[in-house]
C-alpha cells in the first residue's frame, strides 16, 4: 500500500513545479517589482495570516500562504499528513523571494523557527509581523 503516498509525492511535485512555473510567468509579464512572499508561523494565528495576506496581496506582491488552519480550525492530522505539508512549505520557500513570519507576541514554534533557519540558508529577506507593518485594519 505504499502506492499512494509515492502517487501524491508526484502529483505535488508536479503541482508544485506548475505553480512555479506559473509564479515565473506572471513575474516575467508584471515586471520585476513584484515579490513572491510565503507568510511562515503557527496556524493557530489565522486572523493574522488572513490579515498579512491581504495586506501584502494589496502592495502588489503574490502571497503564498499555509494550506490550511489545523489550529485554528481544531482538527487533527496524521503525523505523515503533518511531515508532507512541512515538506510543501519548504518547496514554497524555494519558490519565494521572502518570507514574512507571524509571530503574534513573539510567539514562533519548531516548524517556523526551521522556515527562518531554512530562508536564512538560502539568504532570503525575512519580515516578522510583530515588526508591525502590517495595520490591524488592513482596508480602510
Amino acid at each position: 500500500m505504499k502506492t499512494k503516498p509515492i502517487l501524491l509525492s508526484l502529483m505535488v511535485g508536479w503541482l508544485l513545479l506548475f505553480y512555479m512555473i506559473e509564479i515565473i510567468r506572471i513575474k516575467l509579464r508584471m515586471g520585476s517589482t513584484m515579490k513572491v512572499i510565503t507568510l511562515c508561523g503557527s496556524t493557530k494565528f489565522k486572523d493574522q495570516f488572513e490579515q498579512a495576506n491581504a495586506y501584502l496581496t494589496l502592495q502588489g506582491n503574490i502571497v503564498i500562504s499555509v494550506a490550511f488552519f489545523e489550529q485554528s480550525d481544531g482538527f487533527e492530522i496524521t503525523e505523515e499528513q503533518a511531515a508532507l505539508l512541512g515538506e510543501l512549505h519548504f518547496r514554497k520557500i524555494d519558490l519565494s523571494d521572502e518570507i514574512f513570519v507571524i509571530d503574534v507576541d513573539g510567539y514562533i514554534g519548531n516548524s517556523a523557527r526551521q522556515e527562518i533557519q531554512y530562508a536564512n540558508e538560502k539568504g532570503m529577506k525575512i519580515r516578522y509581523y510583530s515588526d508591525g507593518e502590517i495595520p490591524s485594519n488592513v482596508f480602510s
